[in-house]
């Protein structure tokens, strides 16, 4: 799937992930729904649960202490060639920093359910990937995003997350965010 997504030139020959989005039919709202996998060219080298999308507390109207349109959705099935680096969250977390331009939309109806529809829009969104809760040695693996995501893809396994981070490096890392089909 990730060579049909937009803009693809070729598969990443280093670390790259590829987040797998739950279908809308089936996402939960406010519930860790989707999967990341951490990629080595075309390897799979292990997977974690994560969110694609932001939490009840954005999509319920928190997005407006952001922006005026919606709580941000980074767009699915196109291709975010170098654009995460490692760096803090927010000072405090190691994570992958947006340091590209990448595509979202907004979503701004108030429901319960994060939703990719609207004009796209490509720019800096302080979007980032990172995990439920500063502390690093947490081994309780968090049910729901709250607060935690207003756009950022976000894993809630702290230990699975730390792997990731450490095993990336700092190295430019690639994204594409795969939708999943309903079936």
């Amino acid at each position: 799937m990730a060579r049909m997504a937009e803009g693809f030139v070729e598969i990443p020959k280093g670390y790259w992930l590829a987040p797998i989005r739950t279908n809308l039919k089936d996402q939960k709202p406010n519930e860790f729904n989707d999967v990341v996998h951490l990629m080595h060219g075309e390897k799979k080298v292990m997977s974690t649960t994560c969110t694609t999308v932001p939490g009840l507390p954005a999509l319920k109207g928190g997005y407006k202490k952001y922006n005026s349109k919606g709580a941000a959705v980074v767009c699915a099935n196109v291709w975010m060639y170098d654009s995460f680096q490692y760096g803090l969250h927010r000072g405090r977390m190691k994570a992958l920093r947006a340091v590209k331009a990448i595509f979202t939309t907004r979503d701004g109806n108030l429901n319960n359910k994060a939703e990719e529809y609207g004009n796209r829009q490509l720019g800096m969104w302080a979007t980032n990937f990172h995990a439920s809760t500063y502390k690093y040695l947490d081994k309780l693996v968090r049910k729901w995003i709250g607060h935690w995501s207003y756009g950022c893809i976000v894993c809630n396994n702290r230990q699975e997350y730390n792997k990731i981070i450490e095993t990336v490096g700092k190295d430019p890392i690639s994204m594409v965010i795969i939708p999943e089909f309903s079936v």
